[in-house]
């Protein structure tokens, strides 16, 4: 388990503004308990990988999105951007079953 905070800092390192990194931290506490070796199968056969659960169905899109990468956290949070850019926030689960508490979010530390 790594702090939100680091969490935080490693999402607005991957390009998400502030106040997306916000949510997107909270979005993290609910996909992977802030645990980078997170794993997930799904029903479906795919698996979801680390900090923020990204579907192995990204895999090799793009260099920071190669499975062998996902459970680095900083690799993981870059694809995560790009999953974001492309899908928006909807494309995590955990925001829609959370999107009140993620929405009004604050990270301890980040005035």
């Amino acid at each position: 388990m790594i702090p939100e905070l680091v969490v935080y800092y490693l999402l607005t390192f991957a390009g998400f503004t502030e106040s997306q990194a916000h949510v997107m931290t909270c979005v993290a506490k609910y996909e992977s308990s802030f645990r980078p070796a997170a794993l997930n199968t799904n029903t479906n056969g795919t698996l979801d990988v680390g900090l923020l659960q990204i579907n192995t169905v990204w895999h090799n899109t793009s260099p920071e999105c190669a499975i062998d990468k996902l459970q680095n956290p900083m690799y993981n949070s870059l694809c995560a951007y790009k999953v974001f850019n492309e899908q928006g926030i909807s494309a995590w689960v955990a925001w829609s079953l959370n999107k009140e508490e993620c929405n009004t979010y604050k990270v301890k530390g980040v005035e």
